[in-house]
């Protein structure tokens, strides 16, 4: 459920449940409703997010590599880092839905979430390989709300 915490020309930032129990979420939604900036741990956070995104223009952070194939993250505008944008489009061209991602900004390392939780141990060393071939290991597979939370070391 999520609730109204903010308005400015038209944009609307909502508070939702973060994955992590007991913590709350702030994500900023344009005037046409659709999702624009995801996920920030502060409201302060996310209407600075969004005066900069308005002042910008928007930021347009996926236009450098495409439409991703199958993909929840992007298709509707959410940004991504681009510590791991390359990183989400290989998950996502390589069969696995991607929901969310950080490239560990806030110091508590990164993760890239995707939407299932049935992976087998052939697909958990498919994904290492994606993530070694782009220089990242040490990773922790969690399963959280039908999802399965892919964390790995702060980069960026």
């Amino acid at each position: 459920m999520s609730a109204v915490e903010y308005r400015y020309n038209g944009y609307e930032i909502k508070s939702h449940p973060g994955i992590e129990a007991g913590t709350t979420w702030y994500s900023v939604y344009s005037p046409e409703g659709e999702l624009v900036l995801g996920n920030r741990d502060s409201l302060e956070k996310a209407e600075k997010d969004l005066q900069d995104y308005i002042s910008t223009g928007g930021y347009k952070k996926w236009e450098d590599i495409g439409v991703l194939l199958d993909s929840e993250t992007s298709i509707r505008g959410m940004d991504v880092d681009p510590e791991v944008r390359e990183l989400v489009r290989d998950l996502n061209v390589s069969g696995y839905v991607t929901v969310g991602s950080c490239a560990g900004h806030s110091g508590i390392g990164g993760f890239i979430t995707l939407k299932r939780t049935d992976l087998t141990g052939d697909e958990k060393e498919e994904i290492r390989d994606i993530f070694r071939s782009h220089g990242i290991g040490n990773l922790g597979f969690t399963i959280k709300r039908n999802l399965t939370s892919i964390g790995f070391p702060r980069i960026g």
